[in-house]
């Protein structure tokens, strides 16, 4: 057999610890498990403890009502005055051998915002324990897992600490990868945590040691409901993972179609069928859109609007959980990121697309001061009183329909003319964002200067080409444009005698 290998049915591998549905390994402790702090109530209580750098009085949150103030030091804890105090209570499940004294202290913080953290650090602490402490090692993690002392978003922001820190973590348990994806894969199969956390193993934690082989040797049922019919196939779930970058690859394609067309139906059929990858297609949209015109990101929102129909809230909390972790990276392509990110979390909160105590349970996991910045940000925009009104035009005023889009490019037109400030046209044209339709424009402007003289002719020549150099308008939506001019030449000659003549100058600048 070789390491790392499932046994017992796939509960065994390095540490041998059994499956996470044997209960025989240790004596169960009868808790109180509809106690309110453990449970993913829409309206929670939250108590300040000592690990946090600002106490402050219990604030309660429900959908309908909202602190009135936030600081940065909300988010904030000591974090060695916690990892120090975890690793003494974990130290006494082994010298008393017993649960509760672990328990107790779980439920003395009152502070869920910390469970992930504790999660993450009672994994690494019994990486470190000998062979004869491994069953209790497993029960306390399996006893963390199924019992409800933590909900599954616990548990997922647990795991996905772990893998940030998994180089630090392998300097004392060099085969940490498998023992920690062998956990996940028990997790799974226990059902505190369903499929999708299997594709949230990042691929350089998936390829150490052995615990490629751990996840690959389990199998998950992936349930799909297309038109009211379910559908459901058996898969090795190391499959997901070894294909996501061309999963990933996907979905950008899909989610680019609908930025240039503004039709949903294709990403929107990708998800029902897929709905595994719901979190990256949250995600990749937001990231897509970042560097777009205000029209695209109105797109983004309501495709996640469109989403949330379809995919579980937990889903879309993963999307955003990424996105705000990811955003230190994101800032550097785009510097703005950090604004937009908050207004796209805000719009999801006032679409009901996340659970309106998203920003207070959110997590800050990478960096401090972009993260808080975020969601802070987010804050100020939804605790004014016209919130819901004003972020519903966040990205600005925008027109969706043909007939609007036609009455925007005369607009544009009699503008350019009357101020022949071809730049104001560009960047009209460019927050429009409907490069799918942007022959229609070139049509309008073609047949508007028929009547006008050489000079006239000259700026729309111009403007034509610097739409074309900053991919404004396509080069097929330019032609597609004179073609429609062509087709209708004989009833522009009706009013402009030399329509032809004027058309095939055009061409000629435009091309020169």
């Amino acid at each position: 057999m070789r390491p790392g290998e499932p046994k017992k049915g796939g509960g065994g591998g390095m540490f041998t610890w059994g499956r996470a549905d044997d209960m025989s390994n240790y004596k169960h402790i009868e808790e109180d498990l509809n106690d309110p702090n453990y449970e993913s109530d829409p309206s929670i209580e939250y108590h300040e403890s000592s690990l946090h750098s600002s106490p402050s009085k219990p604030i309660t949150i429900t959908s309908q009502t909202l602190p009135t103030s936030l600081t940065q030091e909300y988010w904030v804890f000591d974090h060695l005055e916690l990892k120090k105090e975890t690793r003494e209570k974990v130290e006494e499940v082994f010298t008393q051998s017993t649960y509760s004294g672990f328990i107790a202290w779980l439920r003395s913080l009152k502070r869920n915002k910390l469970h992930s953290y504790i999660f993450a650090r009672t994994v690494q602490v019994t990486l470190d324990k000998t062979e004869s402490e491994h069953e209790v090692a497993w029960g306390l993690l399996e006893l963390l897992s199924t019992a409800k002392l933590f909900t599954s978003r616990e548990i997922r922001r647990g795991f996905d600490r772990i893998y940030r820190n998994i180089s630090e973590i392998m300097i004392d348990s060099p085969n940490a990868p498998e023992i920690v994806l062998e956990l996940l894969a028990n997790t799974v199969i226990g059902k505190a945590l369903n499929t999708n956390s299997i594709i949230r193993v990042p691929s350089s934690v998936y390829n150490l040691g052995q615990g490629s082989y751990v996840l690959r040797n389990v199998k998950q049922e992936i349930i799909s409901i297309v038109d009211g019919v379910r559908n459901s196939q058996e898969i090795v779930v190391g499959d997901l993972i070894e294909t996501i970058a061309e999963t990933k690859e996907k979905i950008v394609e899909i989610i680019k179609e609908y930025y240039a067309s503004g039709v949903s139906e294709g990403i929107i059929e990708y998800v029902k069928t897929n709905k595994i990858y719901g979190s990256i297609v949250v995600r990749k949209a937001v990231e897509l859109a970042l560097d777009r015109n205000n029209k695209d990101k109105e797109l983004c929102s309501r495709l996640i609007g469109e989403l949330s129909g379809y995919c579980s809230p937990e889903t879309l909390v993963e999307g955003f959980d990424d996105i705000l972790w990811n955003s230190k990276e994101l800032i550097i392509d785009v510097p703005e990121a950090g604004d937009i990110i908050s207004k796209f979390l805000a719009r999801a909160i006032v679409d009901d697309c996340l659970p309106s105590n998203y920003i207070y349970e959110a997590e800050i996991i990478n960096d401090e001061n972009i993260e808080i910045s975020i969601l802070l940000s987010a804050f100020q925009l939804l605790k004014t009183k016209e919130a819901y009104t004003s972020l519903q035009s966040v990205w600005g005023p925008q027109v969706s329909s043909i007939d609007e889009f036609k009455q925007v490019f005369k607009t544009i037109i009699v503008e350019l003319f009357d101020s022949k400030d071809l730049k104001n046209a560009e960047e009209c044209l460019k927050e429009l964002g409907c490069k799918h339709y942007m022959h229609e424009f070139v049509k309008e402007i073609i047949e508007a200067v028929m009547d006008r003289n050489e000079n006239e002719e000259n700026i729309v020549a111009e403007l034509l080409k610097n739409l074309q150099i900053r991919g404004i308008v396509l080069e097929n939506q330019v032609y597609r444009g004179f073609e429609r001019v062509e087709a209708n030449l004989q009833q522009l000659t009706l009013d402009v005698p030399k329509a032809a003549e004027i058309l095939a100058r055009l061409k000629v600048k435009l091309s020169s």
